[in-house]
């Protein structure tokens, strides 16, 4: 995924031309230009250069990437389904199921679906959860996702990496063009061990202070602040 160059927007607020940017940091203008193309790559010396003669940090000289792929977590992240709790364990899906309606859909979240919708992102849900059970409550929560991992369907659960190994197939794309959110320490786990960036969602999660001991670094505590992530704020 390539970064777009913010260079002529920031030369533009300072007075600048192009060529004169170019003439300051003594690289001749069709070279420049050429280097700021699309299939330009300057070289991260340029890039200093630039960054210096424009008097901004090395990071302002790109627009934000927009991620186009999330992997969800379910429980905790998206919905708390606590309620079922005694019919799970006691396997009474049919129960289960019943409650859907009253599982608890984090508040924030429905801004964010209409964000992914909106912006055509693609989600992977990734659960333990039984498949069919995460389809219902997408349904009646309204969930926008293209793809189902669930417990069922892989052989190693998180922490393991192999339903993010997965996602990635599934949504056609590498590591660095992906998010993962999720709660516990097994989301973080396996996004690391599958070089995918994570953050830590922590309305719900009391794994807080472990998270940052095992080195997760992005962590935040409302739903609405996916939607920053997401703009790479």
């Amino acid at each position: 995924m390539r970064k777009e160059f913010r260079i002529g927007e920031l030369c533009k607020k300072k007075g600048l031309t192009l060529k004169q940017l170019a003439e300051g940091i003594n690289i001749h203008p069709v070279s420049f230009t050429q280097a700021l193309s699309d299939k330009g790559n300057p070289t991260f010396e340029t890039l200093s250069k630039i960054a210096f003669f424009l008097q901004v940090d090395l990071s302002e000289l790109f627009r934000p990437l927009h991620i186009n792929n999330i992997i969800f977590d379910f429980d905790l992240t998206l919905i708390n389904r606590s309620i079922s709790d005694q019919y799970r364990k006691q396997r009474n899906w049919k129960k289960v199921f019943e409650l859907i309606p009253q599982f608890t859909l984090y508040d924030g979240l429905n801004e964010v679906f209409s964000y992914i919708r909106d912006n055509n992102i693609q989600v992977t849900i990734v659960s333990f959860a039984k498949p069919d059970l995460i389809e219902a409550t997408a349904k009646h929560f309204k969930i926008p996702y293209n793809f189902i991992i669930a417990g069922s369907q892989i052989e190693n659960q998180k922490p393991h990496p192999e339903s993010f190994y997965n996602a990635l197939e599934l949504m056609n794309c590498q590591p660095n063009e992906v998010i993962s959110f999720g709660d516990s320490i097994k989301d973080y786990e396996a996004a690391k061990a599958s070089n995918i960036k994570h953050v830590a969602c922590l309305w719900d999660s009391k794994e807080e202070v472990t998270l940052k001991q095992l080195g997760c670094e992005l962590f935040i505590s409302s739903p609405s602040e996916i939607i920053d992530i997401l703009l790479g704020k």
